[in-house]
């Protein structure tokens, strides 16, 4: 079930409180380039889950990973991506906690919803703009 049209892949909480993260922050700057945006909404981590998350990060242009709350299942889905080469973006609400130090990957920072999209959109044309997109 591979998408027909290049992807980015976003590494979420499944929780009501990032619906509008990835709707209204996320996913606009991932359609302006032409991708399509994509998660896998499943609660629970299991066999299944696992296996369509690691199909869309392997076939996925770029990864877009929110750190906010320390979400297990983000940064393993992170760690994935990072052994699959995958270029990723890191997000993190201001005042998050990061249980790793990733200080070579900063994440941007936000306060609010439309600082997702400006920040997001700027750092898309980076990696555009560096070939690896």
């Amino acid at each position: 079930d591979k998408p027909a049209k290049s992807h980015a892949f976003a590494a979420l909480p499944p929780t009501a409180e990032f619906e509008d993260v990835f709707f209204y922050g996320i996913q606009s700057p991932i359609h302006a380039l032409g991708l399509l945006c994509e998660r896998v909404e499943q609660p629970n981590m299991d066999d299944d889950w696992l296996a369509q998350v690691k199909r869309r990060i392997e076939t996925a242009a770029v990864v877009v990973a929110d750190l906010t709350g320390a979400d297990p299942r983000v940064y393993l889905q992170l760690g994935y991506a990072w052994g699959k080469n995958r270029p990723t973006i890191l997000l993190a609400k201001a005042g998050s906690p990061l249980l790793l130090d990733i200080s070579r990957h900063a994440p941007i920072w936000y306060e609010r919803i439309k600082d997702v999209d400006s920040a997001l959109s700027a750092a898309l044309d980076t990696l555009k703009t560096q070939g690896l997109i």
